[in-house]
Order: structure tokens, then C-alpha cells, then sequence
């Protein structure tokens, strides 16, 4: 709400929510990557290596992730490639079948994440 009335939040607010929006963000994909098996929706064959780095971190594997500023960029990239794939957003419009964060379309938007790369 505060930015709908142009009141941004403060560097430090923005500070304490980034290690939240990093994990958010890593347990909506991976709840979407568990929503393709349940649709028996295949992983492209390009990215099932990424789907199963993505599912191996749980959810402490984020807490190591975090560079200063930053998602790490292995991480970024991962969730990157699997945003991007089509078929991702065909689990994604079927999301009512299978628990994702109410939140998972502004998550998922890794235009507004800072990324190493």
C-alpha cells in the first residue's frame, strides 16, 4: 500500500525484507516446480538439472546464498531459467491446483531482485 500512495520504504526497511524476499522467492519456485509433477506437467529437459539444484537447497539453503546485496548468482540464474521457461507459466496459470504463495507473481518477478548477474 505505502507505494501505491508514493511513500517508498527506506533503505533500511528495504534491508530487513531482503533475506525475506530471497526465500520467498526460492520457496515459490520450488512449489512450483512440485506443481509440475503434480499437473504431470514434463520439466523441459534443459532445466530439470536446474529444477533439482532448485528443490536441493530447502529452505536454509538460502541463508548461505546471500552476498551482501545480492541473491548469489548461481541461484538468480536458476530461478531466472525456470521463470522464463513456458511451461513454468502454464503450472503457474494452473497454480489453484497446488499451493503457491498468494504472492507468487510479484515473487517470481526477478526484474525487481538485484542479482550478482
Amino acid at each position: 500500500m505505502r507505494l501505491m500512495y508514493r511513500d517508498p520504504y527506506q533503505d533500511e526497511e528495504r534491508e530487513a525484507y531482503r533475506e525475506v524476499v530471497f526465500s520467498n522467492t526460492l520457496q515459490s519456485m520450488q512449489a512450483v516446480i512440485k506443481g509440475f509433477h503434480i499437473l504431470e506437467v514434463a520439466v523441459p529437459a534443459n532445466l530439470y538439472e536446474v529444477s533439482e539444484y532448485l528443490l536441493d537447497l530447502g529452505a536454509d539453503g538460502m541463508d548461505a546464498s546471500l552476498g551482501e546485496d545480492s541473491l548469489d548468482g548461481q541461484i538468480a540464474r536458476a530461478l531466472s531459467a525456470m521463470w522464463n521457461a513456458p511451461e513454468t507459466r502454464q503450472v503457474v496459470r494452473q497454480a489453484a491446483k497446488f499451493q503457491v504463495s498468494q504472492n507468487r507473481n510479484q515473487t517470481l518477478d526477478l526484474k525487481t531482485l538485484e542479482c550478482d548477474n
